[in-house]
């Protein structure tokens, strides 16, 4: 079967570099933790969920819109991103992806020029998966599923349902934050060329910041946000994340809702926390779900 689908350059390069979700490992930068992935084509848009390799620790859907509709559900696998972009570097704006999945070749022309690469659904989710890439997309949605944005609420197997209605710390909920402005705070990071790779959200009772580095290269908090004001005593609260939250706010825009989850079975661990970042940017909103870690 063949399918084709006409988008913006400037757009796939975008989703993609997002779907990486690029981080720092041991003081190693730029490291992809999702290598491949699955373009699905559905209505008008384009969507990725993904998980990263260590199938636990995040997940994210991210899309974007193109000017024409879809005739059902439509997969282009890229079983590597960095050659895809590759790729379009060498490509004009107005691109034409067409997937043959008999011959599984894809297609990728723009003018006069058109490039060929090797695709499968069948290839590996990424170099040590025993999963085909169709395989791992089915895992990646079968997680998202259990993310609900719009509310900020997280259901688990057993049919729990987390929110910030319900953890300890009611209400943990930032409201419309800037894009640009958690950016900023969260590049810190990187301040003198070294990574830590870890973001601490502050809260009290009267604001919320955001602190990264440390005292010898420089260790930064910014305030951020506006959380909601529900509050029962749980102040001050410390929680750190992982997963190169700037690499991913670097190519956002707009506004966020940032959603808060305690999970009290996993208490001084990694994952006593998650963080749901919501994206207003399309009619199926995209999300990123992150754990948090234990701060090193």
């Amino acid at each position: 079967m063949t399918v084709t689908v006409r988008i913006q350059k400037n757009s796939l390069t975008d989703l993609l570099k997002k779907v990486q979700r690029k981080h720092t490992v041991a003081g190693k930068g730029n490291v992809s933790q999702v290598e491949s992935c699955v373009l699905t084509y559905e209505k008008d848009e384009i969507n990725v969920t993904s998980l990263p390799k260590d199938g636990v620790s995040s997940v994210a859907r991210f899309g974007v819109i193109v000017n024409e509709r879809a005739n059902g559900t439509c997969f282009f696998p890229v079983p590597s991103i960095d050659t895809f972009l590759g790729v379009l570097k060498y490509h004009g704006q107005n691109l034409r992806l067409t997937f043959d999945g008999e011959k599984n070749k894809m297609l990728i022309k723009s003018g006069k020029k058109q490039t060929t690469l090797a695709s499968s659904l069948n290839a590996q989710a990424y170099s040590t998966s025993p999963d085909s890439l169709l395989r791992w997309n089915y895992k990646s949605q079968e997680v998202a599923s259990k993310i609900h944005p719009e509310t900020g609420a997280y259901t688990d197997h057993a049919g729990i349902t987390y929110s910030p209605q319900n953890c300890k710390t009611d209400g943990l909920t930032l409201w419309g934050v800037d894009t640009t402005d958690l950016f900023e705070a969260l590049r810190c990071d990187g301040m003198n060329g070294k990574k830590t790779g870890q973001y601490t959200f502050n809260f009290d009772n009267s604001k919320t910041t955001i602190t990264t580095g440390d005292d010898m290269k420089g260790r930064t908090t910014t305030e951020i946000g506006n959380r909601t004001p529900v509050f029962n005593g749980q102040w001050p609260l410390s929680i750190t994340f992982e997963g190169g939250l700037e690499e991913t706010m670097k190519l956002a825009t707009g506004v966020v809702d940032i959603f808060f989850l305690e999970f009290p079975s996993r208490k001084d661990k990694a994952g006593h926390w998650g963080m749901i970042i919501k994206f207003d940017d399309l009619l199926h909103p995209s999300f990123l779900f992150q754990t948090s870690v234990v701060p090193a």
